[in-house]
């Protein structure tokens, strides 16, 4: 089943950069794409997308109004912004207004696309930047470790694979897997951690040991 992805941005280039994206991404489908949030709010609840990928600070919604909004108009939909700034205060604001998701704008077009994936999965897609704060926070304030008992011997595969900083794409090359396969594991990860993404789920599992002895049979 394809998911079906509505843009709104109110740069054109950017429109059509993310929209030939979508086009051409196999299992994506393209929806509506707006220019501006009251469009937006006028077309996505009758297009009914499952994820919408958001300007940061569009105009005519400014701070993060339009997610909210959003929201509110779409239920069920899952709202990845798309940042132009991507530090950990916009971040933090971003999901506090209720997104699902942080990406930089800048981010190569394998970066949007996993990010649409790995929302859809359960987890919560964030900038390498702002990531990188949250992980240097948890070294300050660790999280309690779950026990190693709670992943199977795949999933804690999986882990090690974005413990050594790979994509989902590439975890699923190293495994000689599926993509669809890996996602899979990552939600039965995010589940079982309570993790919301890559990061933290890396995080949550404790000792780094733990996941240097995870090697593909």
């Amino acid at each position: 089943m394809n998911i079906r992805v509505a843009i709104v941005d109110s740069d054109r280039g950017t429109r059509e950069g993310l929209a030939a994206l979508i086009r051409t991404t196999p299992g994506l489908r393209l929806g509506s794409v707006c220019h501006n949030g009251h469009s937006a709010l006028c077309e996505l609840p009758a297009a009914g997308p499952q994820v919408i990928l958001l300007e940061a600070n569009l105009r005519d919604c400014p701070g993060y109004v339009g997610i909210a909004r959003l929201r509110a108009a779409v239920p069920g939909a899952l709202v990845v912004v798309l940042s132009r700034e991507p530090n950990p205060r916009a971040a933090l604001a971003a999901f506090a207004a209720g997104a699902h998701g942080f990406v930089a704008l800048s981010s190569p077009p394998v970066g949007i696309v996993e990010a649409v994936a790995e929302v859809m999965a359960g987890g919560a897609p964030l900038a390498p930047q702002a990531a990188r704060a949250l992980v240097e926070r948890c070294h300050v304030e660790p999280l309690p470790v779950v026990e190693a008992s709670e992943l199977t011997r795949r999933e804690e595969e999986v882990l090690a694979g974005f413990a050594r900083g790979y994509r989902a794409k590439e975890v699923a090359a190293w495994l000689k897997v599926s993509i669809f396969t890996v996602q899979t594991h990552v939600r039965n990860i995010y589940s079982k951690l309570g993790a919301r993404s890559a990061a933290h789920a890396v995080a949550r599992y404790g000792p780094t040991a733990r996941l240097a002895s995870a090697r593909p049979e």
